[in-house]
């Protein structure tokens, strides 16, 4: 099941709960096509709010945060396991940790925490 199919069911699930049966009038994949549909067309979606917070600062969409139910989902930054990182492998890593810490502070990205398991 891929990972917009696990969202999908949790959002269906979720719904279900509370006695809504959600009916998409359009399903559709990629961040280039919901951009498409929502600045141009009439249209939503439930969607993370940081992959659009620059238009939703310009203006250009509006975004309502779902608080009740809440619902949330956990994201992870995999990488290679086992063995010796190379140093520019960890640099990376250390990179990204730096820029997720620093969005969540700002709360720019509305973001929760940064959990790091090792």
């Amino acid at each position: 099941e891929t990972r917009r199919h696990i969202t999908h069911s949790l959002l269906v699930e979720t719904a279900a709960g509370l006695g809504i049966n959600l009916a998409p009038a359009l399903e559709v994949d990629g961040v280039d096509v919901h951009r498409e549909l929502l600045v141009n067309h009439a249209s939503c979606t439930v969607i993370p709010y940081s992959l659009f917070s620059s238009e939703k600062k310009s203006g250009q969409l509006a975004a309502r945060r779902i608080v009740n139910p809440l619902f949330q989902r956990t994201l992870y930054l995999l990488h290679r396991g086992g063995g010796a990182q190379a140093m520019a492998e960890t640099a990376i890593i250390n990179m990204i940790e730096n820029i997720i810490v620093g969005k969540i502070n700002e709360g720019s990205l509305r973001w929760k925490n940064l959990s790091i398991e090792y």
